[in-house]
């Protein structure tokens, strides 16, 4: 139904749009059209209904840290000159690793912050599951990881770093109220209420 709801205020920002051209194919700078909204509606359905299995959300899910892990470590390197590819742009000024790009660089690892964040978050949950020396060993890495990408969001200095970390956060703030919801754990809630904290602190700065 968000979904839903989402398409039709596009569709409604398109029809009323002062550049109808425009609102249905885009354009090269940072705007996208209708075209491009469908695509990513599509793009999630898909996602929703192949990913039908635990072992296949973990791949892929591991897949989106450790590719978004190198590129925020080289991005951090490339921003203080240790840099084995020569790039048009200077990079020191504003990384962009691979992506070769600032603007999209910088949302697609602060997208990521949030998602490693929760899965310290899970394996807390889970702690009591696991060997003692298996859980430090993963929320240790797990909270490393969430440091150097969060570090490496500023090295693009972009707009567009923070509007995807926020849209991040509103969905992750969405799926912790529902897991709230569901679990009465002092645990969840104790964790709800510091991510409410954090993401707040972020939003105001």
């Amino acid at each position: 139904i968000p979904m839903l709801i989402w398409v039709m205020v596009n569709i409604l920002s398109t029809i009323f749009s002062r550049n109808i051209y425009v609102s249905i194919i885009g354009a090269y700078d940072r705007w996208e059209g209708i075209i491009s909204v469908l695509n990513y509606v599509i793009l999630v359905f898909i996602f929703a209904k192949l990913v039908d299995s635990l072992r296949l959300f973990y791949w892929i899910f591991f897949s989106f840290i450790i590719s978004a892990s190198m590129s925020a470590l080289y991005g951090i390197f490339q921003m203080n000159s240790m840099d084995f590819m020569q790039w048009s742009a200077d990079a020191t000024f504003r990384a962009f690793a691979s992506i070769n790009n600032p603007v999209h660089y910088g949302p697609y690892v602060g997208m990521m912050i949030l998602l490693i964040f929760g899965y310290m978050i899970q394996v807390k949950y889970f702690q009591e599951k696991m060997k003692n020396w298996q859980f430090h060993s993963v929320y240790f890495l797990a909270f490393v990881l969430t440091m150097v990408v969060y570090y490496a969001m500023f090295a693009s200095w972009g707009r567009g770093t923070w509007l995807g970390f926020q849209g991040a956060a509103t969905f992750f703030l969405m799926f912790m109220s529902q897991v709230f919801v569901d679990k009465s754990k002092k645990d969840y809630i104790l964790d709800f209420s510091l991510t409410l904290g954090v993401v707040g602190l972020i939003y105001i700065m």
